[in-house]
């Protein structure tokens, strides 16, 4: 299956000046590299 992810990174909005609290629910890199792998280890074809 081919899954396509859509996400808000954190470091992105705390280089434009958000806070920790402001970006507290952004996802961080290593998160989605996590879930995209588990998902590519499932046979799924993931596309970021």
């Amino acid at each position: 299956m081919r899954i396509g992810m859509t996400y808000d990174l954190r470091d992105d909005y705390l280089k434009m000046g958000y806070t920790e609290d402001q970006t507290a629910e952004f996802d961080r890199e290593g998160t989605i590299l996590a879930i995209a792998e588990v998902l590519g280890e499932l046979g799924h074809e993931v596309d970021r």
